[in-house]
């Protein structure tokens, strides 16, 4: 699972709300539409699937012989899919993303519908198909889809499919996917010879840019699983696109495209490089206020994120200057999911991952899983997973089997959260504990947490020697091949 994953899905589901109804004449239908995508939204944000599932089954009935393009609406699938998979339900929301899925698909193969694709509905399946261990199925769909979008994609023009076969490659070659390397890497190079083409025929076309500029990240992300060290993809987009963006200050959506570059390309820089992070953030941020000075802050949005960034740098400094000294103490008013009674001494001489998490972090939660197979894999040689939380005033909701966070006004005991804390890493098959930190711990502040998850290896001795923040391929990799090497110590 990733980082972006229920996001992606959301963000996807909108903007398919605002097409759904492109080419129709009848008002009401379209707000009947409307109105049904975010009463789906609402019953799903509330714990409640099938409630969900059985209003759009309902609308799809009333509507199916309508010359109205119903692909917003079976989207919403991917949004009932998300609540299920979360509830362990993964049989289930594999049912309905195949559903949503097979409509994308059906769109891309017919001519007078193939102005658009979700290739993120795709991927999302194939996520859990890894899930439910059917990696086999995950390698055919994405061959498959890969396979459509080539056949689809390939005429004069550059369409807005084209973009998205640009973002559906980024990810393709996700080792997850059990896909070769190497269909992805000619996929890629076949798309991007033809963009090539267009940009020599036409250099100021902002689609142009744009798909060459995703597909050299995707370049890069398939040159970075198949394990190749090489930079030279990642270090050509952001030179691309940063020249491009400084020729087309006022272009907006040029400037979006370079945000979503620079925020990707600092933030592993930082996690190796910090100083180097810093310097380049620091550049591109001239650049971008050149930009919004000329576009009335068009791009202000893209200023927060790199000032956030900026606090991630940083941070990253400070955390780098922590790694060879001896890792804080733990701060520990409670420990739940602690049935192998860890304690602190018997921890002495084992490598330990501590991960700071909270339950309202998603990342943290699609996190799990590999900590999870990371206990599995190499607790019987040393290895010691321990989570480390703050009380947050979650109390367990017996009715939707889930923390809720209570009202302002409401108190929760240290007891009841710990109660709640415990049924909910039993929820979700931790095989590992957590600590609890003291109100006013500032445990967090001196492991360096700026945002979570939050991974800090130690070893044998004590000592700190990385740190991962975030979760990611890159996150997980870099993990797994510290542990190995502090476990072979």
């Amino acid at each position: 699972m990733r980082t972006t994953r229920y996001v992606v899905i959301f963000i996807s589901l909108i903007t398919a709300a605002t097409k759904i109804a492109q080419g129709q004449t009848d008002n009401d239908i379209e707000k009947q539409i409307k109105t049904t995508s975010v009463e789906v939204f609402k019953l799903a944000n509330d714990h409640k699937p099938a409630q969900a599932l059985e209003l759009l089954e309902s609308q799809l009935e009333k509507l199916k012989d309508s010359n109205v393009d119903l692909i917003g609406l079976h989207s919403l699938r991917s949004v009932i899919a998300s609540h299920l998979a979360a509830d362990n339900d993964i049989v289930s929301a594999i049912r309905q993303q195949e559903m949503a899925a097979e409509e994308w698909i059906q769109l891309l193969r017919d001519p007078a519908r193939r102005n658009r694709f979700a290739g993120e509905e795709i991927e999302q399946l194939a996520h859990y198909y890894c899930e439910a261990g059917r990696t086999a199925d995950a390698a055919n769909l994405v061959k498959q889809t890969i396979s459509e979008l080539t056949q689809y994609d390939n005429g004069d023009k550059i369409s807005p499919i084209t973009r998205t076969f640009a973002f559906f490659l980024q990810n393709a070659s996700d080792p997850e996917f059990g896909v070769d390397s190497n269909m992805v890497v000619d996929a890629i190079g076949q798309q991007l010879e033809r963009v090539e083409r267009h940009f020599s025929a036409d250099a100021d076309n902002e689609e142009v840019i744009i798909v060459k500029t995703e597909l050299l990240y995707a370049a890069a992300k398939a040159q970075a699983h198949a394990g190749n060290e090489s930079t030279e993809f990642r270090e050509r987009q952001i030179q691309f696109i940063t020249e491009e963006f400084e020729r087309n200050l006022q272009s907006v959506e040029i400037g979006q495209c370079f945000g979503r570059s620079v925020h990707e390309y600092v933030r592993t820089l930082s996690a190796n490089n910090p100083e180097f992070a810093k310097a380049e953030l620091d550049k591109y941020t001239e650049i971008l206020d050149q930009s919004n000075a000329i576009n009335n802050n068009s791009l202000s949005h893209y200023s927060k994120y790199f000032s956030d960034l900026k606090n991630d740098v940083n941070a990253a400094l400070g955390i780098n200057s922590m790694v060879g000294k001896p890792a804080p103490p733990f701060q520990i008013d409670a420990w739940v999911n602690n049935e192998s009674k860890l304690t602190l001494d018997s921890m002495k001489g084992k490598v330990i991952l501590l991960d700071f998490w909270s339950v309202s972090c998603g990342p943290c939660i699609m996190s799990f899983p590999e900590l999870r197979q990371l206990k599995t894999d190499f607790g019987e040689r040393g290895l010691e997973v321990v989570g480390a939380t703050n009380y947050c005033r979650y109390r367990w909701n017996a009715d939707s089997e889930k923390p809720e966070q209570a009202a302002d006004n409401d108190v929760v005991s240290s007891a009841d959260e710990q109660d709640s804390l415990m049924r909910f890493m039993k929820s979700r098959e931790l095989n590992f504990p957590s600590i609890v930190m003291p109100k006013g711990s500032d445990m967090a502040a001196q492991y360096g947490v700026t945002g979570i998850p939050h991974v800090v290896l130690i070893d044998r001795q004590g000592i700190v020697r990385s740190f991962e923040i975030g979760y990611s391929d890159e996150s997980s990799k870099a993990v797994r091949e510290m542990i190995e090497v502090l476990i072979a110590e």
